[in-house]
């Protein structure tokens, strides 16, 4: 018989993200009909579009159109509000955004997932890549009680909605190891905001 670990992991599901098939034009459609043609379960895109071809609403019309047309396909957001150390009045119109946002991809897309981070953390005058004083290693208690609160605020609409955040690990982020992704889940200790263990 299989393994029980071995049978957890073959229940997970396959998403395709759009970081490397993403652009101006088609590129959305062909990512929808390049996971399907693979066999995954679905795809992550970003809750807010980043080109000029399409207005914020025309790129939920087209998410909303390509999820009509493969039905099947879950898709979850990648989404970020800067929690860290963004200021007051753009995290509170950020945080109003993203929390309208995870409503309308719930009533659209189905969406019961979000992949979500707290703001990049890199030093002025060290290279992105040196990620032992970046992220973290550079973070002071205030990034966790200011993340933790953020987190609990869109927990709570999240959770209203049925939805769950996901912290990515990610370099150069709060929540990139071990150590640092414990205390900011328990001081913010909420049910609808867990981890999602990114190793690639």
């Amino acid at each position: 018989s299989t393994h029980p670990k071995i049978e957890r992991m073959l229940k997970m599901k396959v998403l395709l993200h759009v970081n490397y098939h993403e652009g101006p034009g088609t590129m959305l459609e062909e990512l929808f009909a390049l996971a399907e043609r693979n066999g995954c379960d679905g795809v992550e895109l970003r809750w807010k579009y980043r080109f000029s071809d399409r207005t914020q609403a025309e790129y939920r019309e087209e998410v909303v159109r390509l999820k009509h047309l493969h039905p099947d396909m879950d898709i979850v957001f990648g989404a970020c509000v800067d929690f860290c150390r963004g200021d007051r009045e753009t995290v509170e119109r950020e945080t109003s955004e993203f929390i309208e946002f995870m409503a309308w991809a719930k009533a659209h897309c189905g969406s019961t997932l979000f992949n979500f981070f707290t703001g990049g953390l890199t030093r002025k005058d060290t290279p992105y890549y040196e990620f032992e004083v970046n992220g973290s290693g550079m973070a002071e208690e205030g990034d966790f009680e200011r993340s933790a609160a953020g987190l609990r605020i869109v927990g709570d609409a999240a959770a209203k909605l049925g939805i769950r955040l996901a912290l990515e690990t990610h370099n150069n982020y709060l929540h990139d190891l071990v150590p640092a992704c414990r205390k900011l889940m328990d001081m913010t200790n909420h049910p609808a905001v867990g981890l999602n263990f990114d190793q690639g």
